[in-house]
């Protein structure tokens, strides 16, 4: 999420006209765009957490099975796991 809202500010400061950097999560802009880009920056990070992103990722995954293979090095068998069976057992957590 955090790269998304990355994203979304640099395209509404782009679309302004801005100037727009970025490392991890320090974003930097011209001083005299500083008040714009942290406008831009707040809108964008309420937009963003106003969606219920989890739960519609949730919905869309609801009756697909996720299965992770991992590697046991001293056993030196592969194994899989159905972790979307382990995890619907916690009813707080759609996955």
């Amino acid at each position: 999420m955090d790269s998304t809202h990355m994203m979304l500010t640099a395209l509404f400061c782009r679309r302004l006209g801005i100037t727009f950097a970025a490392v991890h999560d320090c974003y930097w802009t011209h001083a005299c765009d500083v008040e714009v880009m942290n406008e831009i920056c707040r809108e964008q990070f309420v937009q963003l957490h106003s969606e219920p992103l989890v739960k519609q990722c949730g919905e869309r995954r609801k009756n697909k099975r996720i299965i992770v293979m991992f590697w046991l090095r001293n056993i030196g068998k592969t194994y899989y796991c159905d972790v979307l069976a382990a995890v619907e057992a916690a009813e707080n957590l759609m996955l």
